[in-house]
This record gives structure tokens, C-alpha cells and sequence, in this order.
């Protein structure tokens, strides 16, 4: 059997109509009528005649399969659409043991051909030239009420897995493994989902609630309390990485990467060590925003830091609640660099701090200034001196000896002062 295609119109009510199955097979068309009952499914065959293919045929086709096709199966008209039930129905009880897969070979693997209630498989050969698929499954709703019960959504693969009891396996109701085997080939995917939204209007992102349009939305479930570990998660149990874990190709977000609207104890824990940093902005990406939502000052700043006028609190707090000696490197280049630091101990970062002083210190040999922008820096510190009102810093000045009860020494001395005082840079 090559090909098969399912096709089904229905309409929503309580009542089972007949499903019909036609078959060509040596020659033979019936239909496979299936009555149901407690202990299992019936199944006889009656001849249809010519009429085999009457019922409609739905999603992309539009025209009759072509003789290639080896089954063909039609249930419902778009005039006399068919009640609750199900077209074909596979049922297998399964208890195939491990002794009889690997038996049957390879061994220690899970295939399709071990235990599997339905399969089908397609080969494209070197001339050929078009998407092949294994499988289309294709849905069409244009139901207008859901009769107030759940939604009337159109779905065209529905997959539901349970593990009860004892059982050890994992319940995977969708398992999809690509396989690219040369390194001139095309390339592979996982999976790939195409949104594609027809209707003539954008949709916003919805924060307490489904949006109207998603690629994928994942929701936890249980009967009890019981919570999901992760709702994405990348392992490494086949010793290969990933390059990049979440990509954003260019022009592909309108708004927000990344949005939380959750109200989590953390937003983003990062546990890992990073070799290159945790988290990396490049100096084009844009300035960091921390307490607003975009940024307030013009500029090429990389980070920015918003905080409420009433607030008494720091916007930003750098250090530790320990008994350690803190310092922050503020600002740097290939030259020069300043910190703030907290000290703990007696002479750390400078002598003469204690426990508890706090300060500023800068590259030796480099001069530290205060001013205001673009203007003369009112106050210098050097190594070895300070000045205020744009002088040269100088080292502290010598003793000035007290005169004796002269005119002459009492000259000298103000002399001094004047000489200490022009130098520092309080007169001129």
C-alpha cells in the first residue's frame, strides 16, 4: 500500500452514522463496516459497486486523487455531513518484550518496526525534486459556536501519552528526530512552526492569557498540586551542544525578545560559570535599563539606572553585607582607572583607612579632579599633593616657624602663609 488519504466533513451531533472504508486491493472494492461492542470491533465486507468515492474532499485537495493512489477514503458530503464517531480506528494491546526487539534487530533500540499500531514511510530517490512527506494531516473548522463547551479549535494532530502504574518509560506524546548524514546536505531541523496570520490585522502580545496568534504555548497541568519541572529545557545526554540556545534572527521580534509577566521568585538565575561573561551587551546593542522601560538620557551610555524622585534608597547598591573590604571599578581605560571602596580593615586600599572608612583612589602617578563639565577642575589630588581652583597640586608645606616679637619676623612669617596659601590655590 503506497498512499493513503483520509478524508471527513462533520457536524456536531449525538449520533453515529456508519464509517466507510474503501479498499483496492486484488482487484476487490468493498467497504469495511465496523460495529462496536464491548469485547472489540466487528468487521465485514460488503460490495459498493462503482460509487466508491462520493463522499467530499476536504483541505488542500480540490480535485480527485489521481490513480496513483492506492486507498482512498471519503466519509461525509458537504450536503449530508457525517454525526460524532471516528473514520478508521487502530487499536493494538501491546506486550512485546525487549528479548523479541532485539531479536528482531537492531538491538537495544525502539524502532517503528517493534511495536507500533501505525506506520508509514516515504524515500525520496536522488531525481527527485519536491518536498516528500510521510505523513499530512490536515483540519478545517468553520464552526461558529462551540455549543458552550470547549473551544472549536481545528487540530490537526492530536497526540496523548499516559504512563500509569509502575511504568519506567516517560510519556511522549510527540517525539521528532532529524537525521543529516552528510555535510553537504541541506541542512535540518527539529522542528519548524510557521504562524501564518492571513487575516489583515497584527496581534498585540496578550500578558494574563493566550494571545490570538502564538507559535508555541505550553501550559502545566495536574489533577492535584503537583508542578512540571521545566517548561523548556536543553540537555546534554548525547555529549553534543547546541551553538546558540535561543535565537532571534534579524528583524524577526517587532518589540520584546524576552518578556516576564510572571510573577516567579526569579525572573533569571544564571548558576552556571560563564568563561566570556553571564550576560554580554555589545557596545552597539544599546544601554542596559534598569527601573524604567526605555531609556531618559541622550547618549551612548551602556547601562541606566532609573530610580523614583521620593525614593531615600540608593538605585544601585554594589557590594556585600559580609565583613569583607569591598571595591568597584568604576571607570577605566588603558591608562588610568578609579574605585570606590569600602574598607574593612586598617591601611587596606589606603593607609590610613579603619574598619568602616570608605573612599576613592585612582592610578598612582595620574591626577584625580572635581569640577564641573567642560569647565576648570576646581580640585586636584595627585600622589604626593592637592590644590583647589585649577593649581598645580603641591605636597604639604613646611612648618612655618613662629616669629619673635618683631615687625621684621612677623613679615616673614605672613609671607609664608601667603606662599602656602597662592600654592595650594585658595588666593591668586
Amino acid at each position: 500500500m503506497d498512499t493513503v488519504s483520509f478524508s471527513r466533513n462533520v457536524r456536531g451531533v449525538d449520533q453515529v452514522q456508519a464509517r466507510r472504508l474503501f479498499v483496492d486491493h486484488d482487484e476487490r472494492l468493498g467497504v469495511l463496516e465496523s460495529g462496536e461492542g464491548t469485547e472489540g470491533a466487528s468487521i465485514k465486507i460488503l460490495n459498493l459497486g462503482a460509487d466508491w468515492s462520493a463522499g467530499d474532499l476536504v483541505g488542500v485537495r480540490t480535485a480527485p486523487p489521481p490513480s496513483a493512489h492506492k486507498m482512498d477514503l471519503r466519509d461525509g458530503t458537504a450536503a449530508a455531513p457525517v454525526n460524532i464517531g471516528t473514520t478508521a480506528s487502530i487499536s493494538r494491546v501491546d506486550a512485546t518484550s525487549r528479548a523479541e526487539i532485539n531479536a528482531m534487530g537492531p538491538t537495544g533500540t525502539d524502532g517503528p518496526d517493534g511495536a507500533t499500531a501505525f506506520r508509514s514511510s516515504i524515500k525520496g530517490t536522488a531525481t527527485s525534486q519536491v518536498q516528500i512527506l510521510a505523513g499530512a494531516f490536515l483540519a478545517w473548522q468553520t464552526g461558529e459556536s462551540n455549543g458552550g463547551e470547549a473551544s472549536a479549535d481545528a487540530g490537526a494532530l492530536y497526540g496523548f501519552s499516559r504512563v500509569t502504574g509502575s511504568g519506567v518509560g516517560r510519556a511522549i506524546p510527540l517525539y521528532l528526530e532529524s537525521s543529516r548524514e552528510t555535510a553537504t546536505s541541506g541542512g535540518q531541523q527539529g522542528i519548524e512552526i510557521r504562524i501564518k496570520n492571513s487575516s489583515g490585522s497584527s496581534d498585540s502580545y496578550t500578558f494574563n492569557g493566550a494571545s490570538k496568534s502564538m507559535g508555541i504555548w505550553l501550559n502545566a497541568q495536574s489533577t492535584g498540586e503537583a508542578d512540571t519541572a521545566a517548561g523548556i529545557q536543553f540537555g546534554h545526554g548525547f555529549s553534543r551542544q547546541f551553538d546558540v540556545g535561543l535565537g532571534f534572527n534579524s528583524l524577526s521580534i517587532k518589540t520584546t525578545s524576552i518578556r516576564d509577566d510572571s510573577s516567579a521568585v526569579r525572573s533569571i538565575h544564571i548558576k552556571g560559570a560563564h568563561e566570556k561573561g553571564s550576560i554580554v551587551v555589545a557596545a552597539a546593542a544599546g544601554p542596559v535599563v534598569i527601573g524604567g522601560e526605555e531609556i531618559n538620557f541622550a547618549g551612548s551610555q551602556l547601562m541606566e539606572v532609573l530610580y523614583a524622585a521620593e525614593a531615600l534608597d540608593p538605585g544601585v547598591v554594589f557590594g556585600t553585607g559580609q565583613g569583607k573590604s569591598v571595591s568597584m571599578m568604576p571607570i577605566r581605560n588603558s591608562t588610568g582607572n578609579c574605585k570606590v571602596f569600602a574598607s574593612n580593615a586598617t591601611n587596606a586600599f589606603l593607609t590610613g583607612t579603619a574598619q568602616g572608612d570608605t573612599g576613592i583612589n585612582f592610578t598612582a602617578g595620574k591626577t584625580f579632579h572635581v569640577g564641573a563639565q567642560t569647565k576648570t577642575s576646581l580640585l586636584r589630588i595627585s600622589e604626593t599633593g592637592v590644590a583647589v581652583n585649577g593649581a598645580t597640586p603641591v605636597a604639604k608645606a613646611g612648618a612655618i616657624t613662629s616669629p619673635a616679637e618683631t615687625l621684621a619676623a612677623l613679615k616673614i612669617a605672613v609671607d609664608a602663609v601667603r606662599v602656602a596659601l597662592t600654592n595650594f590655590g585658595i588666593t591668586a
